[in-house]
């Protein structure tokens, strides 16, 4: 979890640093002041959002070792295996972020119950449908949320309370919260801080552009001159005597130019960021039913045929040869795939489709296999009856030391096992050499294309390996240990119809799958 806060927190900084510099570049100095507001907020709330979508964009075509989807299995049930822990950095990091943060937010709230408490102990009085708070410990004048704050001995002329007024109706105090709210979770950043003095200083231009037009922008600058001295204590309120040298500068900028095409690059700038940080890669196995093309079509037909055959039988008892017709029931695979063939007097290919039949025995002899493991691995009359596969296994029962066999039922598609860069959706049958070559790669769970699946953030699971006569090896494998150590399997322990059961298999906390078996030959 740690991890992913951390990396989610470098992006909404990385953001926010490209979205404030195109405002610091292009619009900081324009005149555009109600359309700079919503930029600055457009700021902070893009870079909250843009790290937390997730949106599916990159599809990666797998080839599943596995043909069908991923399997429930009810089967071993073992006390988690106790892990070695440590010192862990990255918590310890989180605890102190997640402790600055909380002095943010207590801050803010402080705050609102400061200001509250004053509105509660205050004398109030209304003017234009505006709630005017009256107090002699106010210094200055401000306005918070729907409420203008003054001391009673403050002249609350004309172009002073048209200011605060702006403030108000256009709902600054929102947006000043906002920041506040943005800044307890970025608080490391320092661009949140120029993007807080920023959105603060355009509220103040908003208003100046509107309490100039009473008396002109000479009497009004004056005005905000002697009004200077006065100020507030409290960090959320609009303060009428803030930013004074870079409000006359404003007042006096005679640049007329809008530049409101310069508006539109906001558009491919936030495409881009989100095509950076939003569009993922997600995982296709090429065997789903989809609009996938593949050399080899994966499903497995099985049919039986009758062979009809004349043997020459010897009867004993007439002492002579005689011809008997046998009919035998054979089964056979059904295979169908693609030929490429080249025409060198065209240079063209073509693809032809063949399909041919080949003994049960032979088809799983030159896979490795036999006619039992073909058994073992399906059930033929629940295939015709179900789209998904049934299949049985051999499970070793710790209670009883022997192997029992079990039906599994594939179920769930949210989920891949990946070790090294083979990808397992179901039990399967490896040679030794193969099961070398990617023993101690990294091991890890990916969500597929399904959009309704969970993201994963964090997986771990048990794998127990028994090879026939040895004591079993088990290991617990999480996203934060998601290897075998070397010294883990003896090189005698990968042999012929040794087993390898990954279980209890858990993302997010939750337990997707029981388990995928592989066995050795």
């Amino acid at each position: 979890m740690e991890n992913n806060l951390f990396a989610y927190l470098l992006e909404a900084s990385v953001i926010m640093f490209l979205l404030f510099g195109l405002y610091i570049i292009l619009y900081k100095n324009l005149k555009n002041f109600e359309i700079n507001r919503y930029y600055l907020l457009l700021v902070m709330l893009a870079s909250l959002m843009i790290p937390m979508l997730s949106i599916d964009f990159y599809p990666i075509y797998i080839q599943m070792v596995a043909e069908s989807p991923q399997v429930v299995i009810s089967t071993i049930s073992q006390e988690s295996i106790a892990q070695a822990t440590g010192y862990n950095f990255m918590e310890t990091a989180f605890l102190i972020y997640a402790f600055i943060s909380l002095i943010f937010i207590a801050k803010l709230l402080l705050n609102v119950i400061s200001i509250l408490r004053l509105i509660i102990k205050s004398s109030k009085r209304q003017k234009e449908n505006i709630k005017i708070v009256v107090n002699n410990n106010i210094e200055g004048v401000f306005s918070f949320y729907k409420y203008i704050f003054c001391n009673s001995e403050v002249d609350l002329n004309k172009e002073i309370f048209t200011h605060e007024k702006i403030h108000v109706q256009q709902g600054h105090t929102f947006d000043i919260i906002l920041s506040e709210f943005v800044k307890s979770i970025l608080w490391f950043n320092p661009v949140i801080y120029f993007v807080q003095s920023s959105i603060k200083l355009n509220h103040e231009f908003i208003c100046d552009s509107y309490a100039s037009k009473i008396s002109g922008v000479d009497s009004y600058s004056r005005m905000m001159i002697y009004e200077s001295k006065n100020s507030s204590r409290f960090d959320l309120k609009n303060n009428f005597s803030m930013y004074i040298k870079k409000r006359l500068m404003m007042l006096f900028n005679n640049n007329e130019s809008r530049r409101l095409w310069t508006y539109l690059l906001i558009v491919p700038m936030v495409t881009v960021l989100t095509s950076l940080y939003s569009f993922e890669e997600y995982y296709v196995p090429v065997n789903d039913k989809r609009d996938i093309t593949s050399d080899t079509l994966p499903d497995l037909k099985i049919i039986k045929k009758s062979i009809i055959d004349t043997v020459a039988v010897y009867d004993n008892e007439t002492k002579k040869e005689r011809l008997v017709i046998v009919k035998n029931e054979a089964e056979y695979v059904e295979v169908i795939d693609t030929l490429i063939i080249f025409d060198s007097s065209t240079y063209e290919e073509t693809v032809k489709i063949n399909k041919f039949e080949i003994p049960l025995e032979e088809y799983y002899k030159n896979r490795g296999a036999n006619r039992l493991n073909y058994l073992n691995d399906l059930i033929l009359d629940d295939v015709k009856k179900k789209d998904y596969r049934i299949d049985t296994i051999s499970l070793l029962d710790y209670d009883s030391g022997v192997f029992v066999r079990s039906v599994i039922h594939k179920i769930n598609k949210c989920y891949t096992f990946f070790w090294g860069d083979y990808a397992f959706s179901d039990s399967h049958l490896l040679s030794h050499e193969e099961f070398k070559e990617f023993i101690f790669s990294p091991l890890k769970m990916d969500k597929t294309y399904h959009k309704e699946c969970m993201d994963v953030e964090t997986f771990s699971f048990r794998i127990i390996l028994i090879p026939k006569g040895k004591d079993p090896r088990v290991i617990t494998v999480s996203n934060s240990r998601n290897s075998i150590p070397s010294d883990f399997i003896p090189n005698d322990y990968i042999i012929d119809t040794t087993k390898v059961f990954i279980e209890d298999i858990k993302v997010n906390g939750e337990k997707v799958l029981n388990g995928i078996v592989l066995t050795l030959y």
